[in-house]
């Protein structure tokens, strides 16, 4: 399986999204029943698998999810997905690493730094 596989997977099941309380946190994840889907996901490109989960309503499958949310982890996946994935995706993917970026370069540098951000990482990736 390659990294093709995982990003047709992805579009259709995936998604990519971050807390409120912490915009800059973006995170990959897929829910699927079938967990033999997302141990292959994490042989292709790493991440950790939660549940099994039930629903409560009846004759359901447990369902599985898996995450991908460190940076070094995340950020380069995405950069390789780009070119592959359409663009209601690709759009929430340049997102995802403008705010990497912007909450990487607003950061304080040094060890006495504490000034204030400029900008909410937030606020850069609307546009405000």
């Amino acid at each position: 399986m390659s990294l093709e596989w995982f990003v047709g997977l992805f579009e259709g099941e995936g998604y990519i999204s971050a807390p409120n309380k912490y915009p800059h946190r973006w995170m990959l994840g897929l829910t699927s029943t079938d967990k033999d889907v997302l141990e292959r996901v994490v042989s292709i490109v790493g991440g950790k698998i939660y549940g099994p989960y039930q629903k409560k309503t009846a004759n359901t499958k447990p369902q599985y999810t898996w995450y991908l949310s460190h940076k070094s982890k995340s950020v380069p996946l995405l950069q390789k997905m780009l070119p592959l994935l359409c663009s209601r995706r690709a759009e929430r993917a340049r997102q995802a690493l403008l705010a990497h970026t912007a909450y990487e370069n607003a950061k304080p540098r040094g060890l006495g730094s504490r000034g204030p951000r400029k900008k909410k990482v937030s606020d850069i990736v609307t546009g405000k």
